[in-house]
C-alpha cells in the first residue's frame, strides 16, 4: 500500500501563515509622518517643503492642511519664495489656518521681493483690478513687468494690453505694447500675434507695415484665433496687404462669426450684399472644408496635450 507524500501537508500548514501574512501587510496602517518629517523639522527648508507638500496632498501621510501650513511656514521664515507663495495662497483660502487677506498680501510681497514671478504676477493682478488693495494700474505695471521680464507669458499679455489701450494712472505707449506683445508672441501666443498685426498695420509703436500685419494676422488666424480670423478677413475684403478677394474674406469672416467675434459679424453683412451668386456658393464651401480642418487640427492639438500630460504623470 502506497504512503501518500507528506509534502501537499506541508504546504497546506503554511498557507494560513502566508495569508495571514498578506493580510496583516495589506491591512498596515499608512505612515502618519512623511519620511522628511525629520530633517524638516531639524531645519533642512526642501525637506520642509516637501513635508509641506506630503500633508497637503495626501501622499505619503494622512492629508492635513493645518499640519501643511505649519512645514510651509517653517520653510517661509527662511526666506524660500515657493514658501512664502504658497503659505500666501493658504491665507487667502483659509486652508489649513484662518482665512487673513492681509497675511496673503504680505506673504505674496515677500514672495515676489525674492524675485518668484508667480507672486510677481499674482500681485500685478491684485494691484490691476483692487482685490483687497485701492486700484492702482502702475503698481500692477511695476510688478507685471518683473514677472514678464522673467518670461511669464499672461504677465506680458496684460501688459500689452494696458500699453495698447492705457489704463488708469498710465498713459497709452504703443512702444511699449509692441515690445511686450512681441515677447509674447515669440513664445506663440495667438492673441499677442493678432496684437502685433494691429500695431504693424497702423503704425503704432512699430513702422508701418501692412505684409508683417497680414502674416501675423495669418499665422493666428490659421490656428482658430477669432480676432486675427476677423482681421485676415477685413484685409481680403479690403485689400489692405494682400489682393481684394470678398470669396476669402467670406471664409475668414464667417470663422471668425462662428466664434461669435461681433466686429466679423458687421463686416460680413456688409460683404455678403456685394458678392455674386457662384462667389457665395464658392465661399460657402471653402468655409466648410477650412471649418472642419481647423476642427481636426484642434482635435490633434488635444490628444497631444493629453498624451503629454500622461507621460508628464508617471
Amino acid at each position: 500500500m502506497k504512503h501518500k507524500s507528506h509534502r501537499s501537508f506541508g504546504f497546506a500548514l503554511l498557507l494560513p501563515v502566508i495569508v495571514m501574512s498578506m493580510m496583516t501587510s495589506a491591512c498596515a496602517p499608512r505612515a502618519e509622518v512623511p519620511p522628511t518629517q525629520a530633517a524638516a523639522d531639524a531645519g533642512d527648508v526642501q525637506a520642509q517643503l516637501l513635508t509641506a507638500k506630503a500633508y497637503f496632498e495626501g501622499k505619503g501621510a494622512p492629508a492635513d492642511k493645518a499640519k501643511a501650513f505649519v512645514y510651509f511656514k517653517k520653510a517661509a521664515d527662511q526666506g524660500n519664495a515657493k514658501a512664502e507663495n504658497d503659505l500666501a495662497v493658504m491665507y487667502k483660502k483659509g486652508w489649513g489656518v484662518a482665512a487673513d487677506p492681509k497675511q496673503a498680501l504680505d506673504w505674496w510681497h515677500k514672495a515676489a521681493g525674492h524675485g518668484l514671478p508667480e507672486a510677481q504676477e499674482t500681485l500685478g493682478a491684485i494691484y490691476l483690478n483692487g482685490n483687497g488693495v485701492p486700484k492702482d494700474t502702475a503698481e500692477a505695471c511695476r510688478w507685471y513687468e518683473k514677472a514678464a521680464s522673467q518670461g511669464v507669458l499672461d504677465a506680458q499679455n496684460v501688459l500689452a494690453q494696458i500699453y495698447f489701450f492705457g489704463d488708469m494712472g498710465v498713459s497709452t505707449d504703443y512702444a511699449k505694447a509692441a515690445q511686450w506683445y512681441g515677447a509674447a508672441a515669440a513664445q506663440g501666443d495667438l492673441s499677442a500675434m493678432n496684437g502685433l498685426g494691429v500695431l504693424y498695420e497702423n503704425g503704432y509703436g512699430l513702422p508701418k507695415d501692412v505684409d508683417k500685419a497680414v502674416s501675423y494676422f495669418r499665422t493666428a488666424a490659421e490656428q482658430g484665433n477669432a480676432k486675427a480670423e476677423s482681421n485676415l478677413g477685413r484685409c481680403y475684403m479690403g485689400g489692405i496687404g494682400v489682393n481684394k478677394d470678398p470669396v476669402t474674406a467670406f471664409v475668414w469672416l464667417t470663422l471668425s462669426q462662428q466664434q461669435t467675434e461681433v466686429t466679423a459679424g458687421k463686416l460680413l453683412h456688409g460683404l455678403v450684399p456685394t458678392m455674386s451668386k457662384e462667389e457665395l456658393v464658392k465661399a460657402r464651401e471653402l468655409t466648410r472644408q477650412k471649418t472642419e480642418e481647423q476642427r481636426k487640427a484642434k482635435n490633434q492639438a488635444k490628444a497631444s496635450a493629453s498624451s503629454t500630460a500622461a507621460a508628464a504623470s508617471h
